[in-house]
């Protein structure tokens, strides 16, 4: 990539306003950034994972791109990530709750193009977009797109501690684990840590501070100032 960087400045105020115009009878799209203002100059504050499915209709136009989960590295490498969160996938363990309407929609497509494939799942935010619908207690659902490569979310079964990410995928390639307190001080500061996650339903996974995986609960329209957009141009 030759180019990774914050949604900021003049073209994060003009992006912003014209999703908000796109979006604007969806709250959970408007408000992911509305609640902190925009001071000129200043990064754009806030993310959930359908405000980035509309940033990406935007950037299709264009050369950029929000990152993935393979890009986890070089966006830590790169930018200050301290402090932060940076939406990247949903994660698909069952058609209940949390979002089990979204969930079952999301299955229903899966089953259709390869009734094979076995839950739990991850799948990128670049490979969705949105669609109105009235069902969805956010006023959206998610679509699969033709291209969408699904990833097997089996070690999103338990938290633990990693250190090497898989290029190819961007998940880790194994973890270390048990609680903290198991582990010396000495493999707590040098590794990453994916947080324990939800048993069922549908989540997002977000990247916190550069390095950890996790999740907020659930709640898809949930956020905060702490949410950062970042663009990629390859």
């Amino acid at each position: 990539m030759s180019e990774v960087k914050f949604l900021e400045k003049a073209e994060g105020r003009e992006i912003d306003q014209e999703i908000k115009r796109m979006y604007k009878d969806f709250p959970v799209v408007c408000n992911a950034t509305s609640y902190f203002g925009f001071i000129r100059g200043s990064i754009v504050k806030g993310s959930n994972p359908f405000y980035i499915l509309a940033i990406n209709e935007i950037l299709r136009r264009g050369d950029y791109r929000t990152p993935t989960l393979s890009d986890a590295e070089t966006i830590q490498e790169k930018l200050k990530l301290r402090s932060t969160y940076i939406d990247l996938a949903i994660l698909l363990k069952s058609n209940r709750n949390p979002n089990s309407y979204l969930a079952g929609r999301l299955i229903t497509q899966i089953n259709e193009r390869d009734p094979a494939i076995k839950l739990p799942i991850i799948i990128p935010l670049h490979g969705l977009y949105l669609t109105r619908d009235k069902k969805s207690q956010y006023g959206l659902s998610f679509c699969l797109k033709e291209d969408v490569s699904l990833l097997d979310a089996s070690i999103f079964s338990t938290d633990g501690y990693f250190d090497v990410l898989n290029k190819n995928t961007g998940l880790p390639n194994q973890l270390i684990v048990g609680p903290s307190y198991l582990h010396s001080l000495d493999t707590i500061r040098k590794k990453r840590y994916l947080f324990p996650m939800r048993t069922q339903g549908l989540f997002e996974i977000c990247l916190f501070n550069g390095i950890n995986f996790g999740s907020r609960d659930g709640d898809l329209n949930l956020t905060n100032p702490n949410g950062r957009i970042i663009l990629i141009k390859d």
